[in-house]
This record gives structure tokens, sequence and C-alpha cells, in this order.
């Protein structure tokens, strides 16, 4: 499978927000591989293989995060129509303290999995930063996986590429004619 794929369905795996996506819209190559479990067993892959602490790092030492507060515009639609910020208090999911001691859960990517999906209108750095003190290892891996430039070499030759295909004589090309002389042009 492509190294991008296993690296964009990890990112979404750590994506608080999309913890259980469903990967409905995938190009036909990757539609018989692409599931929600595949993505789970990539991110467990590279959790397992690059980002666990070692059992020496491990300390059985019970964390309680501090809660922040911070202002924040209206999602979406609601911060284009209302220019009041309100106050959000952000905060670490409720649960018992004995579920974020490594000796009950046994290690940050199970405690990961434990807790609720987070709503639609959440910032996932802005998530990740509040549950860093419960999730510190990884914390550290979701900021790898989700902080990808969007201003990268192979971003900008797509872009080129799209603007290239684009013309007065191929303005009526269908969508699937399009997306794969993209997928031709890109490998």
């Amino acid at each position: 499978m492509d190294c991008k794929l296993e690296d964009f369905c990890v990112a979404t795996f750590l994506d608080p927000r999309c913890k259980h996506f469903t990967f409905k819209y995938v190009t036909r190559w990757a539609r018989g591989t692409l599931t929600a479990e595949r993505a789970k067993a990539w991110a467990k892959g590279a959790w397992d293989g690059d980002w666990k602490p070692k059992p020496l790092e491990v300390d059985a030492v019970v964390v309680t995060p501090s809660i922040q507060t911070r202002k924040v515009g209206k999602p979406s639609v609601a911060s284009f129509l209302d220019d009041s910020d309100e106050e959000e208090m952000l905060e670490p999911d409720e649960l018992s303290a004995d579920t974020f001691t490594s000796s009950s859960a046994s290690d940050d990517f199970s405690k990961y999995m434990a807790l609720p999906v987070a709503s639609g209108d959440v910032n996932p750095s802005d998530w990740w930063r509040v549950h860093g003190a419960i999730l510190p290892d990884l914390a550290k891996m979701a900021r790898q996986f989700l902080a990808a430039p969007a201003n990268t070499a192979g971003v900008e030759r797509a872009f080129s590429a799209c603007g290239q295909m684009h013309s007065d004589l191929r303005k009526c090309l269908s969508e699937g004619t399009i997306e794969h002389t993209l997928m031709a042009a890109m490998n």
C-alpha cells in the first residue's frame, strides 16, 4: 500500500473527531483495503514501532491535567454571520483517575481508544494540547502526523498539474477523467 495513504489514514485516526472514520469516499484503487480497522492497525503499528516508550520510561503516576480557558470564534457559518467571540472551557474528558494510570491501561494508545470521539467543532491541535498531560507520548505522535505543512513540494506540484489540466479546450472533462489524469501525473 502507498506510504502516503498510510500516513493520511494514521493522521485521520489521530484526529480526535475522526477516530472511527468510515472512509466512504475514497478512490476506487483503495476502496477494498481502506477501512477504519485498517487505519487503526496502521496507527497501532506506527505507535508500537516508533513512538511507544520503552518499559523503563513508563511511570505509574496519576496525572491530573489542568483546565484551560481560551477565547474561540464560533465554528463555520456561525463565525461568518456573528462576529462575537465566546469563552469555551477546554478540559479533558471525565474519566476516573484510575483510567489514567499506566497499570490499568497498557499505554497511551489504549487510553486514547477509551476516550470518546470529540465533537465536530473541536480544533485537533487544541484537543491534543489539553490532553497532552494524559497522553504525552501519543500527543507527540499526533503533532508529527497532524502538522503536515500545506506548502510542501508535492502539494505545490499537484496544484500546478491541476492548473495545467484546466483549459478552455478541456473544460468538459468529467470528474473521473480529471482524477485519473491527475493520479497518472503524480505517480
